[in-house]
């Protein structure tokens, strides 16, 4: 759909199917007790609008589990890394973690408000609202702690990330 509409979705938008994305994650990185589920490949070419339509009602799915890991303890896997641009340094390391699933929303985010697609041009990211002016300041800092190079300092869990989300404004991490 991006690729067809050429343009950059609403924020509103944007930010309803991240806290869709927000959900799923959560029960993904609590699988049960002591078991994670890291997608490791959250891209625009991984999340489909679940109607043929391009409206506002419509709700995402998140596709291809086939690099999905489940981390029972820190462990060190590289195959599989994800799509260049889209996957946390810590992936690329061979560690990934739940937060680098939010590093990847975050950069998926980032391409759906700006049209600035990062596997053809790679971070850094400049400032949501510096490439869109629609996007407001809140969001493009909630954006910007998921895509801190050190997984210490973003959101702690998915379920943090959406509560900011839904309240319009910044933790401090």
């Amino acid at each position: 759909v991006m690729k067809k509409r050429g343009r950059p979705f609403s924020p509103d938008r944007v930010r309803r199917w991240a806290m869709q994305l927000c959900d799923l994650l959560t029960r993904l990185h609590s699988y049960r007790p002591g078991i994670s589920i890291i997608h490791r490949d959250i891209t625009p070419d991984n999340i489909k609008l679940r109607s043929n339509d391009d409206t506002e009602a419509s709700d995402i799915a998140l596709l291809d589990f086939g690099i999905a890991h489940r981390v029972l303890h820190a462990e060190h896997f590289t195959q599989g890394l994800g799509k260049e641009g889209y996957v946390a340094p810590e992936q690329l390391a061979g560690r990934p973690e739940s937060r680098s699933d939010l590093y990847s929303l975050a950069a998926t985010m980032h391409f759906l408000l700006t049209n600035r697609d990062p596997s053809a041009s790679p971070p850094p990211f400049p400032p949501v609202s510096e490439l869109n002016p629609q996007a407001p300041q809140w969001l493009s800092e909630i954006i910007a702690i998921n895509l801190r190079e050190d997984p210490d300092q973003r959101y702690p869990s998915a379920a943090a990330f959406k509560a900011d989300l839904e309240r319009q404004e910044v933790s401090v991490y």
